[in-house]
């Protein structure tokens, strides 16, 4: 809008500006120009009658409550005034109409527009000089500023409200997707939200498959539980380190000796097998031995169960 803004102010200013000159340039056609230099032959004061005459121009200036008029000799000396001033301000106009020519330049950064016109006679060469204030288009470009200045201001209070509603429109269904995203990584699958569309659907559909996916491994997981626990087998696993992870009640019984957590490899089965030849096996490799535990002779298979050589 500032931008906006300063094109509109500079624009208002050349549009007067060169209204200014257009009205002028109408106005000292040749039909007008032809009374003033017969002027000074008649009988009235020639500087006075052309005063009178171009005041009663109302199509001169922008505003004719602004307006000046003077009337100069060739030496730029005032003649006669419609503000009763006996001087002016030499400027580039004037000074173009003292060498002949008409002066006509204006500026947006001027404070005021003028315009020089040499009238020359049989009985010598006056100067007509308007001058406008420029008060009009001042005060209409302080206004137009006024406006643009209110309208920038109610604009950046509108913009802070918007901005804030649909902050909030937009946060609270990310919070409520954020919150649902934490109770789902906690284990709570039976989370659904109903905001963001297409987002909040794919999250509750992604709830689902893990809330089924998992139930099925669970589901699995019992029934392997229940297998391994029944067996008649007995099935002792370790890690990749040689530590005891699972073992069946079967295998407590034929060992003929607790196992613990604590419990290792090398510990039960060393006269065996080697742990480390062990882990070299690929499947369906497996490697047979026979122990004994008190008065059972055991017959052992062992191999490795998983990619990572648990």
């Amino acid at each position: 809008m500032c931008v906006v803004g300063a094109f509109l102010i500079n624009g208002v200013g050349n549009f007067y500006i060169s209204q200014f000159y257009e009205q002028m340039e109408k106005t000292f056609s040749p039909d007008f120009i032809g009374p003033l230099q017969t002027i000074p032959a008649q009988e009235q004061s020639a500087p006075e009658r052309m005063k009178e005459l171009l005041m009663a121009q109302a199509g001169l200036g922008i505003d004719i409550a602004t307006r000046n008029v003077y009337i100069l000799d060739e030496t730029g000396n005032v003649l006669a005034s419609s503000n009763q001033e006996t001087n002016v301000s030499m400027t580039a106009n004037l000074l173009t109409a003292m060498n002949g020519e008409v002066g006509q330049e204006g500026s947006i950064t001027s404070s005021y527009m003028d315009l020089a016109v040499p009238i020359v006679s049989t009985n010598g060469t006056y100067i007509v000089y308007i001058l406008d204030s420029r008060a009009t288009v001042d005060a209409l470009t302080g206004e137009l500023f006024s406006i643009i200045l209110s309208a920038l201001g109610l604009g950046l209070v509108i913009c802070v409200v918007l901005s804030f509603l649909l902050a909030q429109i937009l946060i609270t269904p990310i919070r409520a997707l954020t919150l649902g995203t934490r109770q789902v990584a906690a284990g709570d699958f039976s989370q659904r939200i109903d905001e963001i569309g297409v987002l909040t659907r794919n999250f509750n559909h992604m709830a689902k498959v893990l809330q089924d996916t998992i139930s099925e491994a669970e589901n699995e997981r019992n029934k392997l539980s229940t297998l391994f626990l029944h067996m008649t087998d007995g099935v002792v696993a370790f890690s990749a380190s040689g530590n005891l992870i699972h073992c069946n009640p079967a295998a407590t019984q034929m060992l003929a000796r607790p196992l613990d957590p604590t419990t290792t490899f090398d510990e039960l089965f060393s006269d065996q097998a080697e742990l480390d030849t062990l882990l070299t096996l690929k499947r369906p490799q497996y490697l047979e031995a026979q122990k004994t535990a008190g008065d059972r002779e055991l017959e052992l298979f062992m191999a490795p169960f998983s990619s990572d050589q648990t």
